[in-house]
């Protein structure tokens, strides 16, 4: 089966969302990510403009497509628990931080508890 998941928002809904396909993946899933909200101004009066920035802490670039022949899966999937069943293979995928500090170490550990 082809999967064509819609990347929206800031980076942590980019993360959800780019977790959600390696999950597919590992099912045996093809995947392509459809970046093109980012092709034009998104932001709001309330909500900034929004860039796609996932790519910049992967160790691999995604595969974009704007493969139609493709089921389209949109969503944000926060608190879904397939993470869960991946988080060693999405540790794999994300660049570690070059930046040592407190608060970089914090926010790793508070990240760690949610995966």
């Amino acid at each position: 089966m082809k999967y064509r998941i819609k990347i929206q928002g800031g980076l942590g809904n980019q993360i959800f969302q780019w977790a959600q396909g390696v999950f597919l993946e590992n099912l045996g899933a093809k995947i392509c990510y459809d970046t093109s909200f980012y092709d034009s101004y998104n932001g709001s009066n309330i909500i900034p403009n929004r860039n796609f920035e996932l790519e910049k802490i992967l160790t691999e670039p995604i595969s974009k497509s704007p493969d139609l022949d493709c089921i389209l899966i949109e969503g944000y999937w926060q608190t879904d628990n397939n993470v869960e069943l991946i988080k060693n293979t999405i540790l794999k995928k994300i660049k570690p931080c070059k930046t040592k500090t407190k608060k970089t170490l914090a926010q790793f550990m508070f990240v760690e508890e949610i995966i």
